[in-house]
């Protein structure tokens, strides 16, 4: 009886693209892609060469995979077609590769979900499309030798500090989610002040001054939505 072989599938997703770069002599295909869906991180060949891109926010693709059969008679993923998907959300799509982050990302995005002004939802979006924090958020320690000093210390201490924000009584809705958003990112200037060799020319400015300058692209679209009063009574319920 002859063997039947099963048609290749056809999947379409969107996901974070970490890495577009020519593959190992041998491969599958001319060019390998490392893809971030939100539950892991996925590997992947395409004949689709890379493209120049700036390097400062991480690029969303919206990609055709197609089980293809390599060389050895054993199935791997190729992508056939990729378009930018800039606009979808990153929060859905991070897994952080770090091992000291498991969770976190599911954390993440639980607090996240508590923001109610629409525009600082964005916002908060908007800052881990930055390729800075994007890579380093979930690998930066808090500090160098005091609190949360390890790898992914930035991350537990951020989420746990908007954690607490979120479950703390507050006058009203505008004020948790300003505090809430305050938590995440209050510290997030440090991972321009500590490099895998202790701390960087950055820390000089201070890490609070360093975060004012990180963010200034995602502060500055956010202050050119609306007046202060519009920006954060804007709600899921509007």
């Amino acid at each position: 009886m002859e063997a039947v072989m099963a048609a290749p599938s056809t999947i379409g997703y969107t996901a974070i693209l970490e890495a577009h770069e020519p593959a190992d002599r041998g491969s599958a295909a001319p060019f390998r892609m490392k893809l971030c869906r939100g539950k892991g991180i996925h590997k992947a060949w395409t004949w689709i060469p890379p493209k120049p891109v700036g390097a400062e926010r991480m690029r969303k693709v919206h990609v055709t995979e197609v089980d293809a059969l390599a060389d050895d008679f054993s199935w791997c993923p190729v992508i056939t077609n990729m378009v930018a998907a800039q606009n979808a959300p990153i929060l859905p799509l991070i897994f952080p590769s770090c091992s000291n982050a498991t969770g976190l990302a599911d954390r993440l995005r639980n607090v996240v979900e508590t923001v109610e002004a629409i525009p600082l939802v964005d916002f908060i979006d908007d800052v881990f499309t930055l390729s800075q924090v994007y890579r380093h958020f979930f690998t930066c320690p808090a500090s160098q030798d005091y609190h949360h000093a390890l790898p992914s210390g930035l991350a537990v201490h951020s989420i746990e500090m908007a954690e607490r924000v979120a479950r703390t009584p507050f006058t009203s809705p505008n004020d948790r989610d300003l505090a809430i958003v305050y938590a995440l990112f209050h510290d997030v200037g440090k991972i321009l002040c500590y490099g895998k060799e202790g701390f960087t020319s950055s820390q000089e400015l201070g890490h609070e001054l360093a975060g004012v300058l990180l963010l200034k692209d995602p502060l500055d679209a956010l202050e050119a939505l609306r007046t202060p009063m519009e920006l954060i009574t804007e709600t899921n319920e509007s």
